[in-house]
């Protein structure tokens, strides 16, 4: 009975993965427009632009990423058993609810990192998603309990090291509800209290990328000490955030810059490593891992470029994260191909696919960090920044371009998965159909 249950919760923590993004996407073609010069004027409602950008970052962040962990940690395991198929469970109601809270009469509240609806469904469904994971994390634990460290592979430690870093995340912000007097305005309040935990999220994040890359390459190999200590030098990163949460208020300078250092610092620590490891076996990349290594690389190398070069609250931080947050992407999709190729061959479209992805995103972020340089404002619509200098205009039509065409991707990769998923038990071959 345990092994029936275990066959159904990967795939179901994968699918949700990918409807959120899915939704995300969808939601991204209001962001996209609006921020452009001239059909953003028709769709320069405020209120509306804010409440589309909190699900959109929450299903594209937080929803597709952790469903991704969660597949990961649920493939990992024949012996997960009912409380997996529970955790699955209760990580698509969190979802759903979500998504319900952002149709109600509430205040949208762009925090950073996680941008909430400020209503008490969008709050539980928030809880019910992390609740989801810290059950599916602890499920992979207790599988994985007794086992020798000689024994894991790289894969399995990098999986052990997300559990380590979402464990921190949630402290994090446990400890940030329990510090702050919620009398504070609503702005305030959440941005505090997401402050520390969401940029330990992004030492996470880049991990999952690791793992991707691993899971990508087989996941089979074993770790050796060096791999051992490279893996969790985030984690050890992640460990000093301690104390400013002991230490500090949350409303102070000391601890936010803190955190800002944390992240610049610690998230790439296992990036160059493994980045060397995985290209010395380059000859054993598959289709897809030959095109989603280099272009994740790329994009992540890239986000952290302009991270480095952020002088201020513009686009050059979202042109950061849309770099960072599209290498993970990019590396998500691969996985979602990888799973299925186990039933059926990857299509030469698929490969298009992933190109025509990253090259979106590129030329978006490009697109941003030109109107950052230019001193563009953040979260707005063009109706709230007049783009009076060509060269203004240019820089975000050039983003819109490249989002769209990271949009269009989006949708191919969701169509070619679809065929792939209603053909599996055929011979289908997307590369031979022809129209």
């Amino acid at each position: 009975m345990s092994q029936r249950y275990s066959s159904l919760v990967a795939p179901a923590w994968l699918l949700l993965g990918i409807l959120a993004f899915f939704v995300a996407t969808l939601l991204a073609v209001v962001l996209v427009v609006s921020r452009m010069p001239f059909p953003g004027h028709f769709l320069a409602d405020e209120n509306l632009f804010r409440s589309t950008l909190v699900l959109h970052v929450n299903m594209a962040v937080l929803i597709w990423f952790g469903a991704c962990v969660g597949f990961l940690w649920s493939e990992r395991s024949s012996s997960l058993g009912r409380w997996s198929l529970v955790s699955v469970t209760l990580g698509g109601c969190g979802a759903l609810m979500l998504l319900l809270a952002g149709t109600l009469p509430a205040t949208p509240i762009l925090s950073n990192y996680v941008p909430v609806i400020d209503h008490p469904l969008f709050l539980l469904g928030l809880k019910c998603f992390m609740a989801a994971l810290v059950l599916q994390g602890g499920s992979w634990c207790v599988a994985h309990l007794f086992r020798c460290h000689r024994q894991l592979s790289a894969l399995d430690l990098s999986l052990f090291s997300l559990v380590l870093l979402l464990a921190l995340t949630l402290m994090t912000v446990v400890a940030a509800v329990w510090s702050l007097p919620r009398d504070l305005p609503p702005e305030t309040y959440f941005e505090l209290l997401f402050w520390g935990g969401g940029h330990l999220a992004q030492i996470l994040y880049a991990q999952l990328l690791v793992a991707v890359w691993l899971r990508l390459m087989g996941g089979t190999a074993l770790a050796g000490s060096t791999t051992l200590l490279v893996l969790m030098l985030p984690v050890l990163a992640a460990l000093s955030s301690l104390w400013p949460v002991l230490t500090m208020d949350p409303r102070s300078a000391e601890y936010r810059d803190y955190f800002t250092q944390l992240m610049r610092w610690g998230s790439w620590l296992a990036v160059p490593f493994i980045a060397w490891q995985v290209w010395r076996e380059r000859a054993a990349f598959s289709p897809v891992m030959r095109v989603v290594f280099p272009g994740s690389l790329a994009l992540f190398v890239v986000g952290l470029l302009v991270g480095a070069i952020i002088r201020g609250d513009n686009l050059m931080v979202p042109a950061h994260y849309h770099a960072t947050t599209g290498a993970i992407n990019l590396a998500l999709m691969g996985l979602g191909y990888a799973w299925l190729q186990r039933k059926e061959a990857v299509a030469r479209w698929s490969m298009h696919q992933l190109r025509l992805y990253a090259v979106g995103v590129m030329l978006m972020v490009m697109g941003l960090a030109l109107s950052g340089y230019l001193g563009v404002g953040r979260k707005v619509t063009v109706k709230g920044h007049l783009l009076d200098e060509w060269s203004e205009q240019m820089s975000m039509t050039l983003m819109g371009v490249g989002g769209l065409t990271a949009i269009a991707a989006v949708f191919l990769f969701v169509g070619i998965l679809f065929l792939l998923l209603r053909n599996r038990s055929s011979s289908f071959d997307l590369s031979s159909r022809h129209t």
